[in-house]
């Protein structure tokens, strides 16, 4: 019986705690994306694939390929421009690279998912 009122005593006195004292604080977290006043975001995929070539370092070709995959996530902000907005600016991007080993084909891929902020120019923006 002592148990028993005991576990409903300490049940009791966890339903009557503030919510404050049972709540969890979330810190910021700076890799949220911030979109500056006037702005839209826009999320960008890009993959690519090139075949293994034997006799390089795998590690060479990921990083071949890594570095084209950037630049082109970096024109990104300038082929907007050119068409449809009037500011642009990058506000992360993520990447997945995945080597498959299978004959006769191996290959390297890499996804990028590029996020951008824009502002459309004035004559898109209206009806």
């Amino acid at each position: 019986m002592y148990q028993k009122l005991s576990a409903f005593a300490l049940f009791i006195a966890i339903a009557t705690l503030p919510n404050s004292a049972l709540s969890q604080t979330i810190p910021y977290n700076p890799r949220a994306l911030q979109v500056p006043e006037g702005h839209v975001s826009i999320n960008v995929s890009l993959g690519l694939s090139n075949p293994i070539v034997e006799g390089t370092a795998v590690e060479e070709q990921i990083e071949a390929i890594q570095k084209r995959a950037y630049q082109l996530a970096g024109k990104q902000c300038q082929i907007i421009t050119q068409s449809i907005a009037d500011s642009c600016k990058l506000l992360g991007i993520t990447s997945n690279i995945n080597t498959q080993r299978q004959s006769p084909m191996s290959q390297i891929g890499i996804t990028l998912q590029v996020n951008l902020a824009i502002r459309f120019r004035d004559e898109i923006s209206k009806p």
